[in-house]
C-alpha cells in the first residue's frame, strides 16, 4: 500500500492537510510480540480484587519523565503498572477439587489463571521466560519457565496436580508424564477458554462471576465516557499489510461491550487498508497499533508521517493514539480486557498534545 499518494483535501476548519511530525522513537524492549515502553516509573495500576465493576484502575503520579509518544503520536498507555494486574485468589466451588500445583504449556492460558488469582500455584510453564506476558505482572513473569522444549525429568520433578494445555499431544504436555492433563480448545473464543480454565480448576462459579464483572466494568466505563457517541477507528499495522480490525477482533469486542460506535466500514469483519479505501481509517478518534518488530514499527512510522494519513479528520483534530498491540489484540483474556477498557477510559475523550 502506498501511503504518500494524493492527499485528501481537508474539510475546514476540522482538517489539517499537513502537520509536521517529530522523528523521535520511543525506546522499547520486546517481550513475546509486545512493544513494552522502557519506563522507570508507573502511572497506572489495575486494582487486584475479587472482581466487581467498581474496581477501576487507579492513576498514580509519576516522579520520572516517561516517553509518551511514537512518531509524534501520543501513546494511550505511557506506562503501565502491572504489579497488581492479577485479581485476588479465588476459592473452589463447593465440593470441587482444588489443584495445588499447576503446569501450563500454552502462555495464552496465563491470563485466565491471573484473572482467577491462581497464578501463584503454577509450578511450571513450558515457554521461554521472555515469552511470559508482561502485562500480567511479576507474579506471572517470574513463574518457573522451563523453556519451549522442557527436559522431561525436570518437568516431572515439578509434580503438578494438573497440566493445562491446548495440545495434549505436544512434547511439552507429554513431558509431565502421568499428571492429569486438561485440554482447553485453542480455537474457542477467549470467553469460552476462560470459563473452561475456571471449570478445570473447580472454579466455574468464580469464572462466571469474574467474566460478568469485566462486562459490567466495560459497560460502566463506556457509559461514563459516552462511548456510544464516539466513532472509534482501529488501525493495525502488520509486517506486510495494514488492516482495519472489525468487531470480531479482541479490541473490537471490548468496544462493543462499552457501547462504542464504529465507523461504518469497520462494523463487520476485518478489512485490509488500501489506497482505494484509505478514508475508511478515519473516525472521531483513531487507535493505531503494531506488533513488536522492526518491520511493523517502521511501516507504522511511515504511515503516521504520510500526507494521506495527515489529511484524515481525526488526525487533524489530533485525535489519534498508539495502543499496545499485544494487549489490544493478542492478550485475549479478562485481564487484557480490563487494560483495554482502562486505556479507552483514559483517552477516548482526549486529544494528543
Amino acid at each position: 500500500m502506498q501511503t504518500t499518494t494524493r492527499a485528501r483535501t481537508p474539510h475546514p476548519p476540522t482538517r489539517n492537510s499537513r502537520r509536521s511530525r517529530g522523528s523521535g522513537r520511543v525506546t522499547r524492549r520486546i517481550r513475546h510480540g509486545v512493544s513494552l515502553l522502557c519506563v522507570s516509573a508507573a502511572v497506572t495500576a489495575l486494582a487486584a480484587c475479587g472482581g466487581g465493576s467498581s474496581d477501576i484502575p487507579a492513576t498514580e503520579s509519576s516522579v520520572s519523565e516517561i516517553p509518551t509518544k511514537f512518531a509524534d503520536v501520543s501513546i494511550a498507555e505511557p506506562a503501565r503498572s502491572v504489579a497488581r494486574s492479577c485479581l485476588a485468589p479465588s476459592a473452589p466451588d463447593a465440593g470441587a477439587p482444588d489443584a495445588a500445583r499447576i503446569a501450563v504449556t500454552d502462555i495464552s492460558l496465563l491470563d485466565p489463571l491471573c484473572a482467577l488469582g491462581e497464578q501463584t500455584k503454577v509450578v511450571a510453564v513450558t515457554a521461554e521466560r521472555s515469552a511470559l506476558p508482561y502485562y500480567l505482572g511479576p507474579t506471572v513473569t517470574n513463574l518457573p519457565a522451563l523453556g519451549s522444549a522442557p527436559d522431561p525429568a525436570r518437568a516431572r520433578d515439578t509434580h503438578p496436580d494438573v497440566v493445562l494445555t491446548t495440545d495434549p499431544a505436544s512434547a511439552a504436555a507429554r513431558a509431565f508424564g502421568t499428571a492429569k492433563v486438561v485440554t482447553i480448545d485453542p480455537k474457542a473464543d477467549w470467553r469460552t477458554r476462560f470459563l473452561a480454565v475456571s471449570a478445570a480448576l473447580g472454579r466455574a462459579q468464580t469464572g462466571t462471576a469474574r467474566l460478568s464483572d469485566v462486562d459490567d466494568y466495560a459497560r460502566a466505563v463506556g457509559a461514563g465516557v459516552d462511548a456510544r457517541h464516539t466513532q472509534v477507528s482501529l488501525v493495525r499495522v502488520l509486517d506486510s499489510s495494514t488492516v482495519l480490525p472489525g468487531v470480531d477482533s479482541f479490541a473490537g469486542q471490548i468496544l462493543t461491550l462499552m457501547g462504542a460506535d464504529r465507523p461504518k466500514p469497520q462494523r463487520g469483519a476485518q478489512v485490509t487498508l488500501t489506497d482505494d479505501n484509505f478514508d475508511d481509517a478515519d473516525g472521531d478518534i483513531i487507535y493505531v497499533s503494531y506488533p513488536a518488530g522492526e518491520t511493523s514499527q517502521s511501516r507504522a512510522e511511515a504511515l503516521l508521517k504520510s500526507d494521506r494519513w495527515l489529511s484524515l479528520g481525526a488526525v487533524g483534530w489530533k485525535r489519534e493514539f498508539i495502543s499496545d498491540d499485544y494487549v489490544w489484540y493478542e492478550g485475549q483474556g479478562v485481564i487484557a480486557a480490563r487494560w483495554v477498557v482502562a486505556d479507552l477510559q483514559r483517552t477516548i475523550n482526549g486529544a494528543t498534545s
